[in-house]
C-alpha cells in the first residue's frame, strides 16, 4: 500500500531534499538489483525475484519523477522564470513537496 505525504519546505532546502531522494532511489534500486540471481535450479524463485523488482519499479519511477518536478520547480523559483508568479514569491517562499511511500 502506498500513501501520499505532503509537506512544505523552504526553497533553499530543496537541493538537499532532491539529493536525498535521488540517493535513496539509487541505494534501494541497487539493493533490489543485487537480490536477482539466476538460479537454474529454481527458475520460479528467479522469476519471482524479477517480478518483485518490476513491481517496485513503479515506485522508483514516481520518486524520480518527483525529483524532476522538484528540481524544475526549484530552478524556476530561484531564477524567477515564471514572471506571473514571481510577484507572489516572498523571501520565505515555500514549495509543497509530495512523496509516495
Amino acid at each position: 500500500m502506498r500513501a501520499k505525504i505532503s509537506y512544505t519546505v523552504d526553497v533553499d532546502k530543496l537541493p538537499d531534499l532532491i539529493e536525498q531522494l535521488l540517493q535513496d532511489c539509487k541505494d534501494e534500486l541497487g539493493s533490489e538489483l543485487k537480490k536477482i540471481k539466476l538460479r537454474t535450479s529454481d527458475i520460479g524463485g528467479t522469476v519471482s525475484d524479477i517480478e518483485s523488482l518490476m513491481n517496485k519499479m513503479g515506485l522508483y519511477e514516481a520518486q524520480l519523477q518527483d525529483a524532476i518536478n522538484l528540481l524544475v520547480g526549484w530552478y524556476e523559483a530561484v531564477n524567477g522564470i515564471n514572471q506571473d508568479q514571481e510577484s507572489t514569491l516572498q523571501d520565505s517562499t515555500e514549495i509543497s513537496v509530495e512523496e509516495e511511500i
